[in-house]
């Protein structure tokens, strides 16, 4: 059974948390049909507590858990915690504070990158979980044995999981590193995207021409915009490829949307003339104000960068080899030859994620010493050799 299905003891829980150095948590959700998700299950546990779980269909102040998630001497421990972080970001308006994410951690001890959470388990702590139950109905009541059993095994080693990946950290003086990139994955503009550039999510819009963009800017702006009023999922509003293709035409009018097949005579009643109205604005629009994919609107690398990105990316492997760290990880590989043009030009650098705090140390400072001509490679018996080049 569920163990906190009430505000009285679900206060009394939270005046727990408030105390303890870290807390781990999960959540069970349901967003297939609406845009927010809801909330179905939360999973809490800490050092030397069995998990509980809370039922948040029963719970109507969360006032008491916001102020634990805010609390920036209680540290949250999640895995692969993006989601459920968004959850609660939605909730409160504003991110909790103090996340730890083990995934992540994981990622930075050399566990392999975006590692499960029962792999990881068999691999630290050397505990097979049971499988199933992650795709059930998280909302029928009452849970079933097996969901029950599931919720709970998702908290009951994240502690464990926690302590050690700290300890592993710590070990190769990564702690540091781990934390600059829990801040670097979770911030606000995550969860609060720029409704000017949800165009750039559409499904082959970036195959449009710059003046159609302008339309498609407008239309993904709105849809976002009208989607979360109803709470319903974007796509189920006007799908991409309605988009893209209404788009393309000079002069939306209302025989257009009746020929798409996509979009039911429902939402043209009641959604044409927005759309015919945005369309035609976004039509007018001149020239300098049409957006243009990222790629078009960067230089394109010579290719004398493209052919040095080659030798580039085995030295990222090398690194990432010596590391134990997946070097996707640590480096794009697609961003290497824009990141050598933009070095040899003397650009800005700040966009390449790689050549800022942790990474610019371990992979950026090295690739810029290869471009320079400070770092050599060569190859004995059949193995990659990289070394200083002598001072001339």
């Amino acid at each position: 059974m569920i163990d906190i299905a009430d505000n009285q003891s679900f206060h009394q829980l939270c005046e727990e948390l408030d105390g303890q150095p870290f807390i781990t948590l999960d959540t069970e959700f349901i967003r297939e049909r609406t845009y927010f998700p809801i909330l179905a299950l939360v999973q809490v546990s800490w050092r030397g507590q069995d998990p509980l779980l809370i039922d948040p269909l029963a719970v109507d102040d969360w006032a008491p858990f916001h102020r634990v998630l805010k609390n920036a001497e209680v540290r949250k421990v999640f895995h692969a915690g993006r989601q459920d972080v968004e959850i609660f970001y939605h909730q409160m308006k504003a991110l909790p504070q103090n996340l730890f994410d083990t995934q992540v951690a994981a990622s930075m001890c050399g566990f392999g990158d975006q590692i499960g959470y029962g792999a990881l388990t068999a691999k630290l702590l050397g505990v097979q979980l049971a499988k199933g139950s992650s795709y059930t109905n998280w909302l029928q009541r009452p849970l079933t044995k097996a969901q029950l059993r599931y919720a709970r095994e998702d908290v009951a080693y994240l502690p464990d999981l926690y302590e050690r990946l700290v300890a592993e950290s710590e070990l190769h003086g990564r702690l540091q590193w781990v934390q600059e990139e829990m801040n670097g994955q979770f911030h606000e503009a995550l969860f609060r995207p720029d409704p000017e550039e949800l165009w750039q999510k559409v499904k082959k819009g970036r195959n449009l021409r710059p003046r159609d963009l302008a339309v498609l800017r407008a239309l993904a702006k709105w849809r976002d915009e009208s989607a979360r009023r109803v709470n319903k999922p974007v796509r189920f509003l006007l799908p991409d490829e309605a988009m893209v293709e209404l788009s393309k035409i000079d002069r939306l009018n209302e025989e257009h949307l009746r020929a798409r097949r996509n979009l039911q005579a429902g939402f043209i009643d009641r959604f044409g003339p927005v759309l015919i109205q945005l369309h035609s604005r976004a039509r007018e629009l001149p020239r300098d104000q049409w957006p243009r994919p990222r790629q078009e609107r960067e230089r394109q690398p010579s290719e004398k960068s493209e052919a040095l990105a080659d030798l580039a990316w085995l030295l990222v492997k090398e690194i990432a080899r010596s590391a134990s760290i997946a070097p996707t990880n640590l480096v794009s590989k697609k961003n290497l030859a824009g990141f050598i043009e933009a070095y040899t030009r003397k650009k800005d650098l700040s966009r390449f994620s790689f050549y800022t705090g942790w990474r610019k140390e371990m992979v950026g400072e090295p690739l810029t010493r290869l471009i320079e001509g400070k770092l050599l490679v060569r190859v004995k018996r059949q193995k990659i050799i990289w070394e200083e080049a002598p001072e001339s």
